[in-house]
């Protein structure tokens, strides 16, 4: 069977947005989402790396991963899977619970909310209304999920910090390891080592995830790629394209297009 992918979104709860995917080679490297990502397995097994830990999360199972929690995932084993998704905005997901909502990544087997999952999905992608249906899924999970969201890293060196920001800051512009030497005030290995022992990733990838999240939103602007690629800090269309596509599972026209937004000529 071959691979596929569909994202699209709704226009309730902030533009929520969906994926149905079947995958078998397509391995995710590490990222993260500036949302909760609730989903579940329908067939075969993923496997999710974290950085303190690993799943498996196989069919009949429920996935949640916590905001900016970076994290890898790929086929367990050659059969690959078949899972659907839903990127839920954490203010979004405070106000259907009415509290801030705290979990923790983890693989539930909970079968009710499996199937309450199930079909809010399938009814989102007949573009269907069934909004009472994620009130009740949020009001599960906050039930199942009893461990809480870890406090600010209080072991995150002001160096890092330091760096961070100035990344957060000019992401979209040129960065090399020699600027970021000079605004930490030393050498490049050190800094990828503390980048991935406080964040899991090394600046270079933690850069390209900011602009990959930067240029999905344009993306549902009525801009052209090669212009979006330029715009996000991408040296042309083709390299944008590669590295949109590694990350997300799919290139940024089928991105656009499966989000209702008008698609380059």
């Amino acid at each position: 069977m071959m691979e596929k992918a569909k994202i699209w979104r709704v226009n309730a709860f902030d533009n929520l947005e969906f994926l149905k995917a079947r995958y078998i080679s397509q391995a995710f490297p590490k990222h993260y989402h500036d949302t909760f990502c609730v989903g579940l397995i329908e067939q075969g097994a993923e496997f999710l790396e974290f950085h303190d830990k690993k799943l498996v999360a196989n069919a009949g199972k429920v996935i949640l991963i916590d905001p900016h929690e970076v994290h890898a995932n790929y086929a367990f084993d050659k059969d690959g899977w078949n899972y659907r998704m839903m990127y839920l905005n954490p203010e979004v997901m405070s106000f259907l619970a009415g509290k801030r909502v705290q979990t923790k990544n983890q693989v539930i087997d909970h079968p009710q909310l499996f199937e309450l999952i199930l079909k809010f999905h399938k009814q989102a992608e007949n573009f269907q209304d069934a909004s009472f249906l994620l009130q009740e899924i949020v009001r599960l999970l906050v039930q199942v999920s009893n461990e809480h969201l870890p406090e600010d890293n209080k072991k995150i060196t002001d160096n890092f910090k330091t760096a961070k920001a100035f990344i957060d800051e000019n992401y979209t512009e040129k960065i090399n390891m020699t600027m970021l030497e000079k605004v930490v005030g030393f050498n490049k290995y050190k800094l990828i080592r503390v980048f991935k022992q406080q964040l899991g990733l090394s600046p270079f990838e933690y850069i390209l995830l900011l602009r990959i999240e930067l240029a999905k939103k344009q993306l549902l602007q009525n801009q052209t790629l090669s212009q979006i690629a330029l715009d996000v800090g991408f040296y042309d269309q083709s390299n944008f394209t590669r590295y949109f596509k590694k990350y997300t599972g799919v290139s940024p026209k089928v991105y656009r297009q499966g989000c209702n937004i008008l698609q380059d000529k």
